[in-house]
């Protein structure tokens, strides 16, 4: 599948940060968002779709797991499990 907006999330206790791009036009979004997975899920559902989501899920990304669907393709990954990963 081909998603137009590809968005990452950078979750934390007191806030999320999030940057999305558009695969078409090039354009580049970025915000700072409250941490509730519902204020997340508006920003995300604001982007035009197809929209692929790739966040870390930490002690504080978990709430966000259950949100893939409706045009959008969650990822999420635990800490240690990038590419750069330590050790």
């Amino acid at each position: 599948m081909f998603e137009r907006m590809y968005a990452g999330l950078d979750v934390h206790v007191r806030s999320v940060v999030g940057a999305a791009i558009d695969g078409v036009l090039g354009e580049i979004w970025s915000l700072r968002l409250a941490p509730e997975a519902g204020a997340v899920v508006s920003w995300v559902a604001s982007l035009p779709g197809p929209v692929a989501v790739a966040y870390e899920a930490g002690p504080t990304g978990f709430g966000l797991a259950g949100v893939d669907g409706g045009g959008c393709a969650v990822r999420g990954g635990g800490p240690g499990q990038g590419r750069g990963a330590a050790g």
